[in-house]
């Protein structure tokens, strides 16, 4: 069940193909969304639009609040 989930976020938001249910995973399978996800240069494109967008965040007041609340 998580998996599905954290496969489908991934998918959604264009950094990787769909995923493959774990018990579902061959060789057969595997290989061509392997090949897809090192080989779709917009995969790498928006992970690093991502991480850009990741690097502008700052949560120290909310962490500090978070902490001092309880």
């Amino acid at each position: 069940m998580e998996e599905a989930f954290i496969f489908g976020i991934i998918y959604e938001m264009g950094v990787g193909p769909k995923g493959i249910k774990i018990g579902k995973i061959t060789t057969k399978n595997l290989e061509p969304k392997f090949l897809e996800l090192v080989n779709r240069s917009s995969f790498k494109k928006k992970a690093e639009q991502i991480a850009s967008q990741m690097e502008k965040e700052d949560f120290r007041e909310e962490i500090y609040e978070a902490i001092i609340e309880d």
